[in-house]
């Protein structure tokens, strides 16, 4: 070794300065900054240094610092293990990159500004607390997770759907849990009062959100439909109630209530116009009254008018298949009133009868 390498200095391939050669076939080089260059002559010529000193040692290319280590770095501060595994802080990489550090070891991503876009510092790390990102320009942590978090509490799969505690998300969004945990919370905390869209539901067409009773066996849907209205109803029983577009609602069963409150405000209301009581207690001494169901309460007797013989007596309504509560409230009281009317003229005509017949019957006494 140490005749090919006293030839190699006798040729002057490699130049080195104050060089010793020990029995060992160790080269030694003694100064105050030792070094060792490699120049290739040909073209583009490149040259490579290893140097070392009292601040560092490095590998140079053409005058610019490629690798280095400062002097007093700690032990197996870089290790290439024999099966490719790269240790940073250990001699025993147990994979492909391994990071030992005793306060949280990690990685920094930075983007300076010299490739003319917006200086970011991104960190990932772990430690006995969580593994996070962190955001180092901003000072915030986007992501974390707590050690022994459950498997799959996050996983994304090949088309794009995310599950949280699901390796087989079904839907775009997906929370599974086992455990009577499972919720959705939405919380603002801004000090500010305001009111805001919490949620939001978005689709080319018919939106929809649907309840299931796993263990009931009920399904339950909310959506607006193509004609603008927002229809809730029981799958498979279809539609129970309705709110329309227009401010109207229709429901398909009973409503039961402590209280109606009818909106009937003077200043609600326009184009008033007087009535024909009279009119009006006589069309209704003519509308059919029957007894009846409904078709889908088939149990359930019920007695009332119909909507098409009442808004035929009654015309207004925009609808023939419904009876207006107002006009029905109204017309039974107007029809009460021309009753209170009619009764108290007959009141009157029975006064005047009984006192022509109490003098007549005086008369026939005087006759007596």
């Amino acid at each position: 070794m140490k005749r090919i390498l006293n030839l190699i200095l006798s040729l002057g391939s490699l130049s080195f300065a104050h060089a010793q050669i020990d029995h060992l076939d160790h080269v030694n080089i003694q100064t105050t900054s030792p070094s060792v260059t490699f120049t290739e002559t040909g073209a583009p010529a490149r040259i490579w240094k290893l140097e070392g000193g009292n601040i560092n040692f490095s590998l140079n290319h053409n005058m610019q610092e490629l690798f280095v280590f400062e002097v007093d770095t700690p032990a197996n501060s870089l290790y290439v293990k024999d099966d490719g595994n790269i240790g940073f802080g250990t001699s025993t990489p147990g994979d492909k990159l391994h990071v030992v550090s005793g306060n949280s070891p990690g990685l920094r991503l930075e983007q300076d500004a010299s490739g003319a876009f917006t200086p970011q510092t991104w960190r990932v790390a772990g430690n006995e607390n969580d593994f996070f990102i962190s955001d180092s320009t901003k000072g915030t942590f986007p992501f974390s997770v707590e050690p022994c978090a459950p498997d799959f509490s996050f996983r994304i799969i090949d088309d794009g759907k995310i599950g949280c505690g699901t390796k087989t998300p079904g839907a775009g969004l997906h929370l599974f849990r086992d455990d009577g945990k499972s919720g959705l919370l939405v919380q603002e905390q801004s000090g500010t009062p305001k009111t805001r869209v919490m949620a939001k539901l978005q689709n080319n067409g018919s939106p929809r959100l649907e309840f299931e009773d796993t263990n009931e066996g009920s399904r339950w849907l909310l959506n607006p439909n193509a004609a603008g209205d927002f229809n809730i109803n029981r799958i498979g029983s279809g539609t129970d109630f309705i709110i329309r577009k227009s401010g109207d609602g229709q429901f398909r069963g009973e409503v039961t209530a402590t209280g109606f409150n009818n909106v009937s405000s003077r200043s609600k209301k326009e184009n008033f116009e007087t009535i024909d009581k009279s009119e009006t207690l006589e069309k209704l001494s003519q509308l059919p009254v029957e007894k009846w169901n409904y078709k889908l309460a088939p149990d359930e007797r019920h007695i009332g008018p119909m909507a098409e013989d009442f808004n035929q007596q009654f015309p207004g309504s925009k609808s023939k298949q419904h009876i207006n509560l107002s006009d029905l409230s109204g017309v039974m009281l107007a029809s009460i009133q021309q009753l209170k009317i009619q009764n108290e003229e007959l009141k009157r005509t029975n006064q005047t009868l009984e006192q022509r017949l109490s003098d007549l019957e005086n008369r026939l006494l005087q006759l007596e």
